[in-house]
């Protein structure tokens, strides 16, 4: 079974896109030879995460997450072993605020049509991910 781990956190101060493409370069790379599929949201400062895979993979991979001094005040909001990955395909999907308005820009989301699948539960079939999305979402009034 996959193991799924989720994680909110926040910035220790803004990030610029091209930083954030930067930042995820060796992640997708690194994700993808150990079979982590997952989603990374960044909005205002704030981070939700979802990593997928092996338990052992996930684990070591949440470690050096948590040893980045880029972010803060990380909290856990799942550590569990579920029936599916709900992110199957995505080595590392990645939504940016400064493409609100694209739709799947250069591997890029838009993120108010991600909160509205959220809000139908249609990301997932896993009811716990369309909490913690819609939970996510409901902090920021700009989407």
């Amino acid at each position: 079974m996959p193991f799924r781990l989720a994680y909110v956190s926040s910035s220790k101060k803004e990030i610029l896109h091209r930083e954030l493409q930067c930042i995820l370069a060796v992640p997708r790379t690194n994700n993808a030879a150990v079979g982590i599929t997952g989603l990374l949201i960044y909005h205002d400062g704030n981070f939700i995460q979802f990593l997928e895979g092996t338990e052992a993979a996930v684990r070591d991979c949440f470690t050096r997450i948590g040893a980045d001094k880029r972010h803060r005040n990380c909290i856990v909001l799942q550590r569990a072993e579920v029936e599916a990955r709900s992110f199957p395909d995505w080595s590392m999907g990645y939504l940016a605020p400064e493409q609100l308005g694209a739709d799947k820009l250069g591997g890029l989301s838009d993120l108010v049509a991600l909160r509205k699948k959220a809000e139908t539960g249609v990301v997932s079939g896993d009811k716990q991910v369309e909490i913690f999305l819609r939970s996510f979402f409901s902090g920021f009034k700009d989407i």
